[in-house]
């Protein structure tokens, strides 16, 4: 068995509305730059001396792992959010923590919320943080709608 440690990421987020929840939610990955990878959910943790990636580094059809919160709801009006957080530790060879979620909140509480979810599972860990990035997006449904942020994590050539 291989197993794969990630070296780059990415945060990206974006919303979608179309008649089906799947377009909705297809729609959201366009939004967000990543409709044309092939996504491998993954829970929640930064490799250690990860560095940040640009979405010109994902090929077509590449497989590519992510932590995803996503929201998708068919009524109109409805407010819904997503958002990601990732923890980084001061002590670099440690791994850090990527808190995803789906929200009926606006951006910014969704994205407080992460934050907060972050410092806590680095303190679970009993590391200390050093920066948190994140990264969030609400959308407001029109018939059905999905919002997406994703954490990707891939292994450079």
């Amino acid at each position: 068995m291989s197993i794969v440690v990630p070296d780059r990421y990415l945060l990206a987020a974006g919303a979608g509305d179309a008649a089906y929840n799947l377009n909705a939610f297809d729609r959201a990955l366009i939004s967000a730059g990543i409709g044309n990878c092939n996504i491998v959910k993954v829970t929640s943790i930064m490799p250690p001396r990860a560095r940040p990636g640009a979405l010109a580094d994902l090929p077509f059809g590449g497989v590519v792992y992510a932590a995803i919160g996503s929201h998708t709801s068919n009524e109109s009006g409805r407010l819904i959010s997503a958002a990601v957080a990732v923890g980084f530790p001061t002590d670099e060879t440690s791994a850090g923590v990527i808190m995803e979620g789906s929200f009926d909140l606006p951006a910014l509480e969704a994205e407080r919320q992460v934050r907060e979810m972050a410092q806590q599972a680095l303190a679970d860990r009993n590391l200390k943080t050093s920066r948190i990035e994140s990264l969030v997006i609400e959308h407001r449904v029109r018939s059905t709608g999905s919002a997406l942020a994703a954490v990707l994590l891939w292994k450079s050539i």
